[in-house]
């Protein structure tokens, strides 16, 4: 009987204050994290799912009513939608975060849990970001200008945090990029995180994947053809990797 793990989950982006009004954000809406969450309810998994306020969370799209088509019609599909997520055999407790630091903080309290089996960071974690000034800064001046000082990497803490976690990254980069330095960026990732899989992405300017590869620490490299095969996928290959490593 295949084993039902404990998944952290997070999704979305963060936000890094300016000021108490103004944020410095990214273009993620949580997506792909939120697709894996619904494959991994759907395999009987527990999910901890950390996500932006403005992220999509599982099954919202399901849930969302087409004003186009017939009400009735949609009712009913709404209410068969809900149902099948009544009997799923995984649990889902959702974790909204404010800012960069607060995801930080109940990401790695999720990671330091013993019975947290598996972290997937699909959320895009900012790189940089200003030192907050408190109030609000005033609008009446010409300009504004910020200095950036590096962040935290919050995927480097996890296994600092909890070394025998299954650890899952996730590397981004646009299209100006080719496939060989997405993979040796990626690769380099793996290796300074310790993850055991990452997913690679090359987006366009729609932020829409257009390549998706799964590594591995060996070197590996498996094509994603499709973006909704992502979730089963991945999740495949956690579920396997894991198991070898308890027998």
């Amino acid at each position: 009987m295949k084993q039902s793990l404990n998944l952290a989950v997070s999704s979305g982006g963060t936000a890094v204050f300016i000021d108490d009004v103004r944020i410095l954000t990214n273009r993620s809406k949580g997506t792909t994290g939120a697709f894996i969450a619904e494959a991994a309810l759907r395999r009987g998994h527990n999910v901890d799912y950390v996500h932006a306020g403005n992220a999509r969370v599982p099954f919202e799209k399901d849930l969302r009513v087409n004003v186009g088509n017939d009400i009735e019609e949609e009712l009913e599909r709404i209410r068969s939608v809900i149902e099948e997520i009544r009997a799923l055999p995984g649990s889902l407790k959702k974790h909204p975060v404010q800012d960069f630091f607060a995801y930080r903080d109940r990401l790695l309290q999720l990671v330091g849990r013993p019975d947290t089996d598996v972290a997937i960071l699909a959320m895009a974690a900012s790189d940089y970001g200003p030192k907050k000034v408190e109030g609000k800064i005033s609008s009446d001046g010409n300009g504004l200008d910020l200095r950036l000082h590096a962040l935290p990497k919050i995927i480097t803490e996890v296994k600092q945090t909890r070394g025998d976690i299954f650890l899952v990254g996730f590397k981004l980069l646009t299209e100006d990029a080719d496939r060989e330095k997405l993979l040796r960026k990626a690769f380099t990732s793996m290796q300074r995180d310790g993850q055991d899989l990452a997913v690679a992405n090359i987006v366009d300017e729609h932020f829409t994947p257009k390549e998706t590869y799964i590594l591995t620490p060996q070197q590996g490299v498996m094509e994603v053809a499709k973006r909704k095969d992502l979730p089963d996928m991945l999740l495949d290959e956690i579920e396997k990797r894991v198991e070898q490593a308890h027998n």
